[in-house]
């Protein structure tokens, strides 16, 4: 019997050569701790040990069975300290076997648990689910067999792979130091040393711990992952190949956790001429990173590069070759190639759906021709996070002029320094530019949207809104906060004075004021024939009598985004109004 906070010692004296103790533990009451040590007894609950319940005896009616190391002459000790409640308990000495006759690879293992305290093994891309107690510690093994071997007498694919350990603390307390993790390669050592370790988390809210084997390092053997809990928790291992070799025109994705390296490769052919060229898009975090051709670089020397996720550009670095892979040589850094994607070609009125990561872009292009000269051009972003969590600043539209020199370019340039941006705060995740018929150019025009501080899913548009006005037909459109937008209803040469309406219905926003001009555009500084204050109105009625002959403009002037249909018409009754608001009905 041991009762709460007590020690129970029971020792067995190794003769020279040291040994195997298999021992087999039982206990009816309350839970036990047990643990060993060398020589001395264990006076406090230092890891590695074990927590025992009597509950998992009492239901599975099997104890745990324990094997104790020594490779010396020495007195082991098996100490079993109460908790709980006192503990009614059987020790039975099961086998003693010669070091010589059977080898241990732990000090201390449970060949047999009742709650399931065996080695674990992990196999790639599966999650590993372990319910660890504080001060247990569990062992994960990953085997790389013989017979899984190349002739060089490494694993068949550990010349292309790389490997990441991760084991995750999923307990609902946030802490960075909840556990420590520890890898061995073909045996656990007695004093359980090693020079491969984390005891720390990197990030407080994913709380995962991570340890990386490169490519170089991956041997044919049998990697011990052995993480000891500090308090208890669920925790889940995963266990990642993570290619090295690249192929062209082909993407790789990875982790790697800061002091490790990860290196990846690219065969280059013995006649091959022109230049590697590797894209790197981080998703988290920053790095440095380096190329070199024949041999890996093993340590951080120039040249060399660092790159941030807070960064607005994607590192990009490439060798010139000229005739094979030991003709490569001057590395160039270029950090002007903008992240994600190649720009995707947007479709008037087509809906095209897309994503960006934190604090990067996402490129679009439009063409617009000589003839499109008669259009109002809308471009309009929706953020789909804003469905269940509104960021006012989520994104950023940028748009970009055609470029009379480069009429076909195929990236956004540069320095991105763009003519038109929306960069206010949304109230409904609703973002726009809008280009007037006055400011329409043939061309290709470019659409860059930028990501602040959180992924994005979004949708992009680009409206052509007809600017030409015909009789009874009506015209739907949009256009974006603090923007202009025009319409024309044309008179031909010759044809007599005539009145007409023009019939406005707002879905949603606001019309600041609606303008009237003849053959030119209305502006705020212009002579205009009418200025009419429109604000809170949802329908609008203009009316113009004795129109003569050219184009009647009709400029709409918005503060908050607006979707708005617009409608012209024939008025056969008499007028002696320039211009009027009208907010009944529009006339039969």
């Amino acid at each position: 019997v041991v009762c709460v906070g007590d020690y129970a010692y029971h020792y067995y004296d190794f003769p020279e050569g040291g040994g195997r103790l298999d021992y087999h533990i039982e206990i009816y009451t309350g839970d036990v701790y047990y643990l060993y040590n060398i020589d001395t007894p264990p006076l406090k609950l230092t890891p590695p040990y074990r927590l025992m319940h009597s509950s998992n005896f009492l239901e599975a009616n099997t104890g745990e069975s324990v094997t104790l190391c020594s490779q010396k002459a020495s007195r082991i000790y098996l100490a079993l300290r109460g908790e709980g409640a006192c503990v009614n308990y059987k020790v039975t000495l099961v086998s003693v076997t010669p070091f010589d006759e059977m080898p241990c690879v732990e000090a201390m293992r449970i060949s047999q648990s009742s709650n399931a305290n065996e080695i674990v093994r992990l196999k790639p891309e599966h999650l590993k689910w372990y319910d660890c107690n504080a001060g247990e510690t569990v062992d994960f093994e990953v085997s790389i067999s013989e017979e899984e071997a190349g002739d060089d007498g490494l694993y068949s694919q550990a010349e292309s792979y790389s490997t990441s350990l991760m084991v995750e603390d999923r307990s609902k307390f946030k802490s960075l130091d909840s556990m420590s993790i520890y890898l061995y390669k073909n045996e656990i050592p007695e004093d359980r040393k090693t020079e491969i370790y984390e005891h720390y988390s990197a990030n407080l809210y994913q709380q995962i711990w991570s340890i990386f084997v490169d490519q170089h390092e991956l041997e044919a053997a049998t990697y011990y992952l052995s993480v000891t809990c500090h308090v208890d928790m669920p925790l889940r291992a995963l266990l990642t190949l993570i290619p090295a070799q690249i192929e062209n025109m082909e993407s790789v994705q990875g982790d790697i956790c800061s002091g490790y390296w990860m290196h990846h490769f690219v065969e280059v052919p013995e006649d091959f001429y022109g230049h590697l060229r590797f894209n790197i898009t981080l998703r988290t975090g920053e790095l440095d990173y380096m190329i070199r051709p024949e041999h890996p670089p093993i340590k951080r020397v120039p040249p060399y590069r660092h790159a941030a996720t807070s960064e607005d550009f994607t590192p990009v670095v490439a060798m010139e070759c000229n005739g094979g892979k030991y003709e490569c040589t001057d590395m160039v850094h270029d950090e002007t190639l903008t992240k994600g994607n190649p720009p995707e070609e947007l479709h008037d009125g087509s809906l095209t759906y897309g994503s960006c990561v934190a604090k990067s872009y996402r490129d679009y292009y439009f063409d617009v021709q000589d003839h499109d000269n008669n259009f109002n051009l809308a471009f309009e972003v929706e953020d789909l996070n804003a469905v269940y969590a509104l960021n006012p600043k989520a994104i950023g539209l940028y748009v970009f002029e055609p470029d009379e020199d480069a009429p076909d370019a195929e990236e956004v340039p540069a320095d991105r320094l763009h003519d038109y941006a929306d960069e206010l705060a949304s109230a409904d995740g609703q973002y726009s530019v809008q280009l007037d018929i006055t400011e329409l150019l043939p061309g290709r025009y470019f659409a860059s949207i930028k990501c602040a501080s959180h992924d994005v899913r979004f949708t992009i548009t680009v409206h052509k809104v007809e600017a030409s006005l015909k009789a009874h037909h009506a015209y739907i459109g949009s256009v974006a906060p603090a923007e202009w937008v025009y319409y024309y209803y044309e008179i031909e040469e010759g044809t007599e004075k005539r009145n007409f309406f023009t019939y406005v219905e707002i879905y949603n926003g606001d019309i600041y004021q609606v303008s009237g001009r003849m053959d030119y555009p209305p502006g705020f500084t212009s002579k205009n024939t009418y200025n009419l204050d429109t604000a809170d109105n949802t329908t609008i009625m203009i009316v113009h009598c004795n129109a003569e002959y050219g184009k009647n403009y009709i400029g709409h002037h918005f503060i908050y985004c607006v979707f708005t249909s617009v409608q012209i018409g024939a008025m056969h009754l008499r007028c002696y109004s320039r211009g009027e608001v009208v907010t009944n009905q529009m006339p039969k």
